[in-house]
This record gives C-alpha cells, structure tokens and sequence, in this order.
C-alpha cells in the first residue's frame, strides 16, 4: 500500500472519503498598476495538500508532526497527488491548523483528535 502521506519523516495514516486532497493551483498575486487598474499575475503552480484524520494519533505520531506544522521555515512533503500514482516530494508550509482536541488518557499517554490541515508548495513548479 503507497502512502499518502510524509511530512518531516512522519508518515501520516492514509485517510479516504473526501479527507484528503493534494492538487495543483495557480499561485497568483494582485498587483496595483500607475494607472489604478487591479491585475493578477501568475507565479506558477503549487501543490495544495489538504488533511483531515478523524481517528486518534498517539504522540508519537502527534508531537513531531504538530512541531513540523508549528515551525516557521518549510519542511520536506512527500505525498501522493489525487491525478497521479507516483510520490512527489518538495518543500511546504503550513498555510492552515486546526486545534487538535485532547480526548482521553491511554496508558499514561495522551490521546489527540481532530488532526486537520492545509499545505502549500513554497515554491512554484511547471
């Protein structure tokens, strides 16, 4: 089974109906003319990652990805896009988190849910 999902060398439970999403947009920016008149200008294409895990994460798993997202610079993503069968990897950064919910104690350990977030390709590709 290919996973979907690598960030920061964390390796993600694959998730399905409609929880996961990884597809290409256009990067663009709105820039004001001399004139006054608005135009749009294209940078390029970014990879757009969307994750949302209904399940329970233990902090193994939940720790060094929370640091990974909290973290300023980008970090290293493989993942697998929705129009394709082979793992692509670059460079992302947290754009949206979610707060994830303590929910119970197991073992000592806490339990978290509610994992749910949004990646941006830093930076453009063809």
């Amino acid at each position: 089974m290919i996973q979907q999902l690598n960030i920061n060398n964390v390796n993600l439970p694959n998730v399905k109906g409609g929880n996961y999403s990884a597809s290409e947009e256009l990067l663009t920016v709105q820039l004001e003319m001399a004139s006054g008149r608005m135009v749009e200008e294209i940078r390029g294409k970014v990879w757009t990652i969307q994750y949302n895990y209904p399940g329970n994460f233990t902090n193994d798993v939940y720790l060094p990805l929370m640091e990974t997202l909290r973290g300023r610079g980008g970090f290293q993503v493989t993942f697998l896009p929705d129009n394709g069968e082979d793992l692509i990897t670059s460079t992302f950064l947290c754009t949206k988190r979610e707060a994830p919910k303590y929910i119970m104690e197991h073992q000592g350990k806490p339990i978290w849910a509610g994992i749910n977030f949004t990646l941006r390709e830093v930076v453009p590709h063809d």
